[in-house]
């Protein structure tokens, strides 16, 4: 919160990368995701965040663009 204002953070919903790393790198732990917001009329609202399934799904890191 700063200022009275509550900030969220989302995760990708593509692959997730290694927090602090110099190089890329998949982070092998952490899931692509999304936030998901209930809101109610008395301006109340609830959130979480969802982590998809991992994939076994490749890909090049070499491919640029």
């Amino acid at each position: 919160m700063r200022n009275g204002i509550r900030f969220l953070g989302v995760p990708s919903t593509c692959v997730q990368f290694e927090p602090r790393s110099a190089e890329f790198v998949v982070d092998q732990v952490r899931s692509p995701g999304f936030r998901l917001l209930e809101l109610f009329p008395d301006g109340r609202y609830s959130t979480e965040v969802i982590r998809t399934e991992p994939s076994s799904a490749s890909f090049s890191t070499s491919a640029v663009g």
